[in-house]
């Protein structure tokens, strides 16, 4: 597109060079006539003077649209930016969505488990086992509660 703007640039200003003279006479019946070439042994031919258009300056026309095509660019690329950042964000916000779904389905698990058995075996970080108490039982199905409240129902 850059270059069909510039070559269209370019052949206005060709044409307008080319232009030659434009010559202007009457016929015999008043007829006025305007032609590039004057018309051989007529009486009364006059050269008309054509004002040309002003000139433009082609290196600054040239610097605008590389100027626009610059600007044309870098909105491209911020918007291939910004949709890259929004694919990140959903990609993000999708891989979460999941991480809290398998999170629930963990503690609904752990949850059921702990309903359906009387006594609960816990190990500690070190590695040795021991039996939950009734009350350490209720506070970590409480706890569980809370936890598939936030993980299950965002």
């Amino acid at each position: 597109m850059r270059t069909s703007i510039v070559l269209t640039l370019f052949m206005s200003l060709a044409l307008t060079a080319w232009a030659g003279s434009i010559y202007t006479w009457t016929d015999d019946h008043g007829v006025a006539h305007y032609a590039d070439t004057p018309p051989a042994n007529t009486p009364g031919v006059q050269t008309v003077r054509v004002q040309d258009a002003p000139s433009s300056d082609a290196s600054t026309e040239i610097q605008q649209l590389n100027d626009e095509r610059e600007a044309q660019d870098k909105n491209a690329q911020a918007d291939a930016k910004a949709k890259s950042e929004q694919q990140a964000l959903q990609a993000k916000a999708a891989q979460a969505a999941k991480d809290n779904k398998s999170r629930c389905n963990q503690l609904q698990s752990n949850l059921q488990v702990m309903n359906e058995h009387g006594r609960v075996r816990e190990t500690d970080a070190q590695g040795d086992t021991h039996y939950l108490s009734d009350d350490e039982k209720q506070k970590q199905m409480a706890d569980m509660q809370k936890q598939i409240q936030a993980f299950c129902n965002p």
